[in-house]
This record gives C-alpha cells, structure tokens and sequence, in this order.
C-alpha cells in the first residue's frame, strides 16, 4: 500500500550530493520527484538515514539561483536510493512540478506517475 504525501513524477535532473558523514561528494540523477521525496540514482553506496545535500543547477530551475536541498535517505533501490525531504514541498521541488504542470521547458523530461 502506498502511503505517500504527493504524486510522484519521472524526471531526468543531474544533481551533486553530498554526504557529511563520512565527508564527499558524488553525480547522481533524480528519476522520480514528489513534494516529500525524490528516487536518486547514484553509483556511490549510501547509508540508511545518512543527511544528504541534493545540489539542483539554477539551468534546471523555472526562476532563481541553484538549489541546495536537505534530505536523509529512506531507503535503497537497485541503481541508487529514495530519500526525503527535510522540509516537506522545498520551493525549488515545488517551482520544477509546477513548471511541469504547466508544460513548461524546465530541463526535465515529463513522465507519468511510478
């Protein structure tokens, strides 16, 4: 049964990550947004729980400078992990599934939900 706070949308979003503890920073891309969480995939191996960085470029963003998103990872998949929002719908997620909403070229491919 799902149990999610949004509807979860298919993009293609290069973002930088990066872990505190142990100290780095790796690529990954979001495939899947929603306003409480985002499927990364990313070849670094990431802990369950670990706080995360999610730097999205301003050339991805409808309006503004880039984005620096906090997040924990709730759990892993097989390319990567699924993690959650800090803040719940952070204005740079919510400007991407509006922009989406209103067919905009935002940089991000518009799927259908997961």
């Amino acid at each position: 049964m799902e149990h999610r706070w949004g509807k979860r949308v298919i993009v293609h979003i290069p973002v930088q990550l990066t872990v505190a503890e142990p100290f780095f920073s790796c690529d990954g891309q979001v495939t899947d947004l929603s306003v409480s969480g985002a499927r990364i995939v990313t070849s670094q191996p990431l802990r369950i729980l670990s706080r995360i960085q999610v730097l999205i470029d301003a050339s991805i963003l409808p309006k503004g400078p880039a984005a620096t998103l906090t997040a924990y990872v709730a759990r892993h998949h097989t390319s990567g992990v699924a993690v959650e929002w800090c803040q719940f719908a952070p204005a740079a997620v919510a400007d991407i599934l509006r922009g989406l909403n209103r067919n905009q070229a935002i940089g991000v491919d518009r799927g259908e939900r997961l």
